[in-house]
């Protein structure tokens, strides 16, 4: 018998052992666990990745990571913290859905207001990406712990003034941290913080309800707070430097780009029954108040991608597509996208 023959014999006798469960197929290697980690970017939290060695602690291997801080290659892309250098993570404590992390004490030590603010965000956002914990608690240096961890079942309380910190969690716990974070991902215009659950920050929780598939109520529920704590910045469907606008009309949702990074996600509402035609379009009109003949109403902030079809802005833009084809856009954004959009910018609709 050729060698060739008998090599052939030999894999099909494996073969069939295998199936008959006589020899045990070779393991699949395990994927390995990762964790996010926020360091910052500017302004702005930005998520990295850690791979987690097996059988470590989630919550305390991300904790540790996030206070070793960006790597040198990180460094230098940008990427930075606002943890003191010199603060250790000692412990990661789990009791009732609470994280209880113990720093040493340089944790307490510089920065004030904003600077503080981002840095209890890092800690309480890293360790919120685990999905056993609902809520932080830092203790810093020999602080001891509370001696009821369900003192705060809501995760109401946000005592951010150091050197002491209490619960922070479910976090943003008010509507300007709602609104920070959505500043963050890019719903909101940078500094649009007021305090004030207005109709540009429910328009804004529209979008990102709709874009993380969450139920559209327009108000920052528990569960979007949740997802607010977890989400990234939305991502593009195709990456390339040039100034475009993404629609997704399942999610109402219409994407500002440039230079592959999103600048804006705004919701829209788009036609009832499908009827914004999907496709590749670009702008071909524009007119700061358009009169549309067949509904006798003026259309303010228009800017055409075919035929009658356009952008402009509409007194309501509900969580549905409610449109005979347009693309609704609230009175606070509509001119963003007017201004957004030149003569001939692209224009995707999926």
């Amino acid at each position: 018998m050729k060698s060739r023959e008998r090599a052939f014999l030999r894999s099909a006798l494996v073969v069939a052992l295998i199936a008959l469960g006589l020899v045990a197929a070779a393991p699949v290697r395990a994927q390995a666990a990762t964790v996010d980690v926020y360091m910052t970017r500017g302004d702005r939290l930005q998520i990295v990745e850690r791979t987690m060695p097996s059988g470590a602690n989630r919550e305390l291997y991300a904790a540790r990571a996030l206070a070793a801080g960006p790597t040198a290659a990180e460094r230098r892309d940008g990427i930075g913290t606002a943890i003191p250098r010199g603060t250790v993570v000692r412990d990661v404590t789990l009791r009732g859905g609470v994280a209880e992390v113990r720093v040493t004490t340089p944790f307490a030590s510089g920065g004030a207001g904003a600077a503080v603010q981002v840095r209890l965000s890092q800690v309480v956002y890293t360790l919120l990406a685990s999905k056993r914990v609902d809520a932080v608690r830092i203790l810093v240096g020999d602080e001891a712990a509370p001696a009821d961890p369900a003192a705060d079942p809501d995760g109401l309380l946000d005592h951010s003034s150091l050197p002491r910190y209490e619960i922070i969690g479910p976090v943003p716990v008010d509507t300007r941290g709602v609104q920070r974070r959505l500043v963050q991902l890019r719903y909101l215009p940078a500094g649009y913080v007021n305090g004030r659950l207005d109709y540009r920050t429910s328009q804004a929780l529209l979008a990102f309800q709709g874009w993380e598939g969450l139920s559209r109520t327009g108000a920052a529920t528990l569960d979007t707070r949740r997802a607010l704590n977890r989400a990234r910045v939305p991502v593009p469907r195709r990456l390339t430097t040039a100034r475009r606008l993404e629609v997704t009309r399942s999610k109402s949702v219409v994407l500002l780009i440039e230079g592959n990074q999103v600048k804006r996600a705004i919701h829209v509402s788009t036609g009832a029954g499908g009827r914004t035609p999907a496709g590749n379009f670009h702008i071909y009109r524009k007119e700061r108040m358009s009169w549309s003949n067949p509904f006798s109403v003026w259309l303010p902030w228009a800017s055409y991608i075919v035929g009658g079809y356009a952008f402009h802005q509409y007194p309501e833009v509900p969580a549905y597509p409610a449109s005979h084809g347009c693309i609704r856009v609230g009175a606070p954004e509509a001119p963003v996208v007017y201004n957004f959009a030149a003569y001939g910018t692209p224009v995707s609709v999926v």
